[in-house]
């Protein structure tokens, strides 16, 4: 018989053990201040999300207090306007006023 078989079973018995086990190491539990434990996201990814819902709920606020039509379009359009820098939004309200700029001459 082979010491793959020595076990009476189908499959291969572990090793028998010769010393005791090497120490695990441990990670701390301290939280640092910049990097609170959260599931799976970064703090700033947290706090662009909730900028991101306070600007919505102003917005849907706004459209309610002006009984526009579709009041959940404003809404809608802050959440696909939401950039995560905002480097980009500055950027992109640059190319908006140009646009409009550029765009104003063909309009009449």
């Amino acid at each position: 018989m082979s010491d793959a078989t020595s076990g009476g079973g189908r499959f291969p018995q572990p090793p028998a053990r010769v010393g005791p086990a090497a120490p695990v190491a441990r990670p701390s539990c301290k939280a640092s201040p910049a990097r609170l434990p959260s599931p799976g996201f970064p703090l700033s990814s947290w706090a662009f999300a909730l900028r991101i819902w306070v600007a919505m709920m102003v917005a849907l606020y706004a459209a309610f207090w002006l009984q526009l039509e579709s009041a959940s379009s404003a809404a809608v359009t802050v959440g696909i306007l939401a950039l995560q820098t905002r480097g980009h939004v500055y950027q992109k309200a640059g190319y908006r006023v140009l646009a409009t700029i550029v765009g104003l001459p063909h309009h009449s």
